[in-house]
């Protein structure tokens, strides 16, 4: 669940581990987003940056399912997780997605980007076998890693043909060092070619 809302929401790692009130809003003819925000954190190069809250946008709908991230949601507090966005006694943000001990239960550490990439790389495997002999691409192959879960989304949004670059930037975080995230990522902005990105 947690790399899927990666994918859609085209997120960086990193991003998706400082996640901040996750709300669900659904459309009356179906579909809608989930919407939260996270704070800024590899691309952070100020103090001021660092302590602000970027908004994320993703899509409820995915490839094959409907509504992923109700059930993301109530499985996550299922497995003892706390609610996203929840804060150790320090004030500090718990990860959204910590590491796990050997006897299965979870810690207050994040998860790095390096053991997301073997989580990701093994239930590749664990989908794939018994995998033909064939050449297709091996799921175990080291350019499957944690930033594979931003660079598909964006992948298929260039090879579209349907976005603008200004567009490419917006969904993909990317911004101009002179321009307020705050402003240009807000929903009003992002709403069309984040259509076009549920589309495609």
């Amino acid at each position: 669940g947690h790399f899927l809302l990666c994918i859609y929401g085209r997120l960086r790692w990193s991003d998706s581990q400082e996640l901040q009130h996750p709300t669900i809003d659904r459309r009356p003819t179906g579909g809608g987003y989930l919407e939260t925000s996270t704070l800024r954190t590899k691309t952070s190069t100020t103090a001021a940056k660092k302590t602000s809250w970027l908004p994320v946008v993703v899509p409820l709908d995915g490839l094959t399912t409907n509504d992923l991230f109700d059930e993301f949601l109530s499985l996550r507090s299922k497995a003892g997780l706390p609610p996203v966005g929840s804060k150790r006694v320090d004030g500090t943000i718990l990860p959204a997605l910590p590491m796990v001990t050997s006897n299965g239960s979870f810690t207050e550490q994040p998860l790095s980007s390096s053991q997301a990439g073997k989580w990701l790389r093994e239930m590749l495997k664990l989908k794939h076998e018994p995998r033909a002999k064939t050449s297709e691409f091996s799921p175990n192959d080291r350019n499957v890693r944690s930033h594979s879960l931003k660079r598909t989304p964006l992948s298929w949004i260039a090879k579209s043909g349907q976005f603008i670059p200004y567009e490419r930037k917006l969904l993909g975080y990317h911004v101009e060092s002179t321009e307020s995230s705050m402003h240009i990522y807000s929903r009003d902005n992002i709403a069309a070619p984040l259509r076009r990105f549920e589309s495609l």
